[in-house]
């Protein structure tokens, strides 16, 4: 069996649906397969989807004519379709305006500070939408010397579910006054996961002792922990279970600290 080359896998995946909805289509399957023989193909895929749903989002915000229905069902005549389309040319032109704007000012958006865990994770999530990277690598070492080296972010511990997905890039930006910073990774089914690091001094108040808290947060479902340090929270598009299968060797990575803590008191 011939293999799919990068180019052909970026037609037909051009056309996917950053829903999912496409995720049973057999015609999809083997352009998916090249995703995981191709660091840079799902690298490119990932952003493709991130700004397909930026872009859907912002389009769905535009108001529709309340009179393109009824024009459309009416079946008018052509001089008069004319004169409609005249008068709804100028509606059209503004929801055009408004869109291209939209898009052109996506971007990171600035964190506001708050007092508390909630804050920083809510803000954080709300920072996903129209998402643009400061550094674009498919080799997670190679982001956290970027990190390292740019942003004197060093230290964190990157979840053992992580660590075998290609990696996308990385975000940086400031929490009260402390280097925040994003680390993102390509599933695959084309979607992403993202990982927030932050000092643990500036979220007094974030879950500890290692324990996972889930939580939905626009259409991101989240798991958020501390653990040397650092507080973390990752966030992927889907349900609480497949969050929890990502982050399965984690889970016992951690429980397993907890009980060699223990054993030490014996």
């Amino acid at each position: 069996m011939n293999l799919m080359d990068t180019q052909q896998a970026k037609f037909i995946l051009q056309s996917w649906r950053a829903s999912g909805a496409d995720a049973g289509d057999s015609h999809f399957a083997d352009a998916l397969r090249q995703l995981e023989r191709d660091p840079e193909l799902a690298e490119w895929f990932a952003r493709e989807q991130a700004l397909d749903s930026a872009i859907g989002r912002k389009l769905r915000e535009v108001p529709v004519p309340a009179e393109l229905a009824g024009t459309i069902l009416a079946h008018r005549p052509i001089q008069e379709a004319a004169r409609s389309r005249r008068r709804l040319a100028p509606l059209a032109l503004a929801a055009a305006l408004t869109v291209l704007a939209t898009i052109a000012a996506i971007g990171l958006r600035s964190a506001k500070e708050g007092a508390d865990f909630a804050s920083y994770r809510d803000q954080m999530v709300q920072n996903l939408s129209g998402l643009r990277l400061d550094f674009a690598e498919s080799r997670l070492i190679a982001v956290q010397q970027w990190l390292s080296t740019n942003r004197s972010v060093n230290g964190y511990h990157v979840p053992d579910g992580l660590q075998n997905l290609p990696s996308i890039g990385c975000k940086t930006w400031s929490w009260r006054g402390k280097p925040a910073a994003l680390l993102c990774f390509a599933l695959r089914d084309g979607r992403a996961v993202h990982l927030f690091v932050v000092p643990r001094s500036v979220v007094p108040d974030a879950p500890g002792g290692g324990e996972h808290r889930y939580a939905e947060r626009e259409g991101w479902m989240t798991a958020s922990w501390s653990e040397g340090g650092f507080v973390y929270v990752v966030a992927r598009q889907g349900d609480e279970t497949s969050l929890r299968q990502l982050l399965g060797n984690e889970a016992w990575r951690s429980a397993g600290s907890v009980i060699g803590w223990c054993a030490q008191l014996f």
